[in-house]
């Protein structure tokens, strides 16, 4: 019975599939577009959360329980794409929700929970071989159709077609030639498609069919997979040769901890502190992970020997030493240069290796006990804890409070605009200090980079409304290229004005309100267009600052650099 109805719902999800592919293509700025500047947002948690619903209506309720966890796992950590503004962080997610929702859809099939090293290896297997080989199902279902098995429908819509284009060229013709309106608005219809951009237009529907296929093959292929069944784990390597590396391995660490411990100076600056933190730190990491590839898979086979035991208890030891050297570094080099995004999930990684290595002794004490099951819960829970932690704002506010502190030298504010706008609250308390001036240039400049709706998050809303019309009102034209005396040209105006509305104004030396234009902010440009359709392009990188208490903009307009002015007699916040 669970077929029949399957086959009744796969039209169904599949048009699901297409509706969330064709609003993530056309909501989203391409990737050839000059708007693209951030990652999905709230757009891409709504389209996450309808996807799991699509592979519940497809899959079907039996095994809805025990799918629960993951479930709920996949939807908050989507959620965080419609709270947060960070995004590189949003970028790391992306593999691990992809992840999630394959996993969720096993489990609503009635799969073995992948909690465990085999099955792990199954949905890797499912993601890459299985969601392939259903890439086709969509075709097949088309071709199973009853209009292309029935050739009386096929004929019958060709005709249609043939009998459609000519009879409607011959009518818009001649209502063009009844009615002027009429010719004009279809002169613009075709106008328009004349400046269509064909090749992005090309490229838009080259992703919704992937993203189609692909969404649909996720389902799909979580009912059509076949795992493999798990086989006894195979003794490749004899336990003398595993024995003679963990001692190798064993020999080394403690050589590397004693020299550390008795030979390694002192750093006598910070500055030196933070270049010899940063010139090891990755390289010790990487060792501990090198020994986790080592211990765990020989706890796995061997794990009877009580030689082979007592070697990778030993070597688990040994690194964690090294990673309380690697901690030591790390700790040292943010104390020089601050936090930043990198720096905290260096962190976390750090972290969850040590876990690995403290579950890995307790296997050495007990080889009964399943360590993938708790390194699998634990390494998720934590990683969806880290995002909900708000780490733009805790960076924001360990970095200001050092500065303010004095143990940070320099506050990297160009850095701190290149997270989100959450880290707006914790530059507050920089108010009255030589950086406060750029805090505020910091905060006028997300409100100039705020994304469409579906890349947008709750993050956004802590930009102050004030910022928000920093562009709002009337510039005067204080330098080109530096030099505060330029001759007059066409394209050099004395005042700029932009209005509430999406409408603005470039003004002549005389104060003549002339050449009105239509703009728009996408990314950090500012795009304006005529109203006599009249394009004048686009205003690079417009940015803020401060020289005294006269706030200044600066962009660049073709091959020059124009800074304007706040004018003195308009206030600053305007609406």
């Amino acid at each position: 019975m669970n077929g029949p109805q399957r086959r009744d719902r796969s039209w169904p999800t599949l048009l699901g599939t297409a509706v969330l592919a064709a609003l993530f293509t056309l909501a989203h700025p391409s990737v050839f577009s000059a708007g693209i500047h951030h990652m999905p947002g709230i757009g891409l948690a709504v389209s996450t959360w309808a996807l799991i619903g699509l592979g519940v209506f497809f899959l079907g309720t039996v095994h809805l329980r025990r799918s629960l966890p993951f479930l709920l796992c996949t939807a908050l950590l989507s959620a965080t794409y419609a709270i947060f503004g960070n995004d590189r962080l949003r970028l790391m997610n992306l593999p691990v929700t992809i992840a999630l929702v394959a996993l969720s859809f096993d489990a609503l099939a009635g799969r073995v929970p992948p909690t465990d090293s085999a099955a792990l290896v199954n949905l890797l297997r499912r993601l890459f071989l299985g969601v392939p080989a259903q890439l086709g199902a969509p075709f097949r279902m088309i071709r199973d159709a009853r209009c292309f098995r029935d050739r009386h429908v096929l004929r019958a819509l060709l005709q249609g077609i043939l009998l459609c284009v000519p009879v409607a060229a011959v009518v818009l013709l001649l209502l063009c030639s009844a009615d002027s309106i009429f010719a004009q608005a279809v002169g613009r219809l075709f106008g328009a498609l004349v400046r269509f951009d064909s090749g992005l237009r090309v490229w838009q529907l080259l992703c919704f069919l992937f993203a189609t296929l692909f969404l649909f093959s996720m389902i799909s292929s979580a009912l059509h997979w076949q795992p493999k069944k798990a086989a006894e784990p195979r003794r490749a390597l004899s336990e003398l040769s595993l024995g003679m590396l963990l001692a190798l391995l064993s020999l080394i660490y403690c050589a590397f901890l004693f020299l550390q411990w008795t030979q390694t100076a002192l750093p006598a600056s910070a500055a030196d502190a933070s270049v010899q933190a940063r010139s090891g730190f990755f390289q010790l990491v990487l060792v501990a992970v090198i020994t986790l590839m080592v211990v765990l898979p020989t706890l796995s086979t061997h794990g009877s020997s009580r030689g082979l035991r007592a070697l990778c208890a030993l070597a688990a030891l040994l690194t964690l030493g090294l990673l309380a050297s690697a901690l030591w570094r790390m700790f040292l080099y943010i104390r020089g240069y601050g936090w930043t995004l990198l720096r905290a999930v260096t962190l976390w990684g750090i972290l969850a290796i040590a876990v690995a290595l403290l579950a890995a002794l307790c296997k050495c004490l007990r080889p009964s006990c399943r360590i993938c099951n708790f390194l699998t819960v634990f390494t998720l829970i934590s990683w969806i804890l880290f995002n909900y932690a708000n780490v733009d704002a805790r960076i924001a506010q360990a970095n200001v409070s050092a500065f303010q502190r004095g143990t940070l030298p320099e506050l990297d504010t160009q850095y701190l605009g290149e997270l989100s706008p959450d880290v707006l609250p914790a530059l507050k308390a920089l108010e009255g200090t030589d950086v406060s001036n750029e805090a505020l240039s910091l905060e006028q400049r997300f409100a100039l980079d705020r994304p469409c709706w579906y890349d947008w998050s709750l993050s956004w809303r802590r930009i102050d409304a004030g910022a928000q019309s920093a562009l709002l009102g009337r510039w005067e034209l204080a330098s080109v290229d530096g030099e505060d005396t330029f001759s007059p040209r066409f394209d050099v105006w004395s005042c700029l004005e932009f209005n509430l509305d999406r409408t603005a104004l470039f003004s002549d030396a005389t104060g003549a309100k002339t050449q009105p234009f239509t703009w728009t902010l996408s990314g950090d440009l500012i795009q304006g267009a005529g109203t006599h359709s009249y394009v004048y392009g686009l205003l690079h990188n417009p940015s803020f600052s401060f020289k005294g208490d006269a706030l200044e903009m600066t962009f660049q307009y073709g091959d020059n650099i124009f800074e304007y002015r706040r004018a003195s007699d308009v206030p600053q916040n305007v609406g």
